[in-house]
């Protein structure tokens, strides 16, 4: 079981940077309990007198969990290090536990990654078994070495999923949403054929392998490259900075040593995939979800890029009882519950 108790899943997130120190915006670093960071930005914009728009934030954090994160406030006089509850819910609260001057407001993704510290209680299996922990092990080592398919978690499609449906409602209708709601409902849309694209490309076995056409993407950075052969010039996407000479039968090496990592497709408005075999498998997806591609155009957004796989920094394990606690870093945007569920299977206890 996860998340019997709060204090069982706990994250940290690394800002990546050290604030300078000066300039015009207040870094906080927050610790919360049982809120989620759109909570605290906006209880923290009504403490700083300003509006929920003005507060940066790097990335959303669990709501079931003890979190630790950077928020950014434009202003010159910074609160006070402080604990601050909410009455509507004894275990959610907020804490101030430093505070720095910056430059630049913080901006979505400007994190280098999040430290995670699980406790997964009475496992199904006896974790006192050798032949249980040898194998336990062994997935382990795989992680560690090769890595696991980078999808989104649920969170990233809301209660049950409903995300989906609004964003379906919204964007066919043409109603207006508030700006955090439309942005939900796109990350929901773009999330889902994300995850089926890769899970069609883990079905055929070549998500970590080079693909005709495939775009790949730096370890760590968000700058991508194609492979200068023949057929994966026909891509239409446009290229970052970073682009390589390296031709497709140096690809394999490279992503087995985790040097770069087959970057796949968040789908946006009008996109056309190439015609070899990377844009086969986008377009597989996108005539299986014309709705979703529909809602995607009328929202008028460009596509992207995200790694098929993600390798945590590192990855350690300890045995307590009947109670596995894991240790980890995964870089920005990577979800502790996919890794999880290549190790073991759980229930968790926040989705009751």
């Amino acid at each position: 079981m996860m998340r019997s108790e709060l204090a069982d899943f706990k994250v940290t997130e690394k800002l990546g940077f050290v604030p300078s120190g000066s300039g015009q915006h207040i870094y906080y670093c927050i610790n919360k309990a049982s809120m989620t960071t759109l909570q605290v930005r906006d209880a923290l914009a009504k403490h700083s007198s300003c509006a929920a728009r003005d507060i940066g934030y790097a990335g959303l954090k669990d709501k079931h969990a003890h979190t630790q994160q950077w928020f950014s406030v434009q202003g010159t006089i910074p609160l006070a290090n402080s604990t601050f509850n909410i009455a509507e819910d004894s275990l959610a609260q907020w804490q101030i536990v430093e505070s720095q001057f910056h430059r630049k407001k913080l901006t979505r993704g400007a994190h280098k990654g999040n430290v995670f510290c699980l406790r997964i209680r009475a496992i199904d299996a006896d974790i006192t078994d050798t032949q249980v922990l040898k194998a336990f092990s062994k997935r382990v080592d795989r992680i560690r070495s090769n890595g696991f398919p980078n999808y989104f978690g649920d969170q990233r499609f809301g209660y049950h999923g409903l995300n989906l449906n609004r964003a379906i409602d919204t964007f066919i209708s043409g109603r207006r949403a508030s700006r955090d709601k439309r942005g939900l409902y796109l990350s929901a849309l773009r999330g889902f054929l994300f995850n089926e694209l890769l899970k069609l490309r883990v079905a055929q076995g070549n998500w970590s392998r080079y693909c005709e056409g495939d775009l790949l993407m730096l370890n760590g950075t968000n700058s991508f490259f194609k492979v200068t052969d023949q057929a994966s010039e026909q891509s239409l996407e446009p290229v970052q900075a970073g682009s390589q000479q390296d031709q497709p039968a140096e690809m394999n090496e490279r992503l087995d040593a985790g040097d770069i990592h087959v970057a796949g497709l968040l789908c946006g408005s009008y996109y056309e995939a190439s015609t070899v075999l990377a844009g086969t498998y986008e377009r597989q997806v996108a005539e299986q979800y014309p709705e979703l591609i529909e809602c995607l155009n009328a929202a008028d957004i460009k596509p992207a890029r995200r790694a098929f796989r993600a390798i945590p920094a590192f990855l350690d394990w300890s045995q307590e009882g009947q109670d596995i606690v894991l240790d980890f870093e995964l870089p920005t945007g990577s979800y502790a519950t996919m890794l999880l569920r290549e190790l073991l299977h759980y229930s968790d206890a926040s989705a009751r």
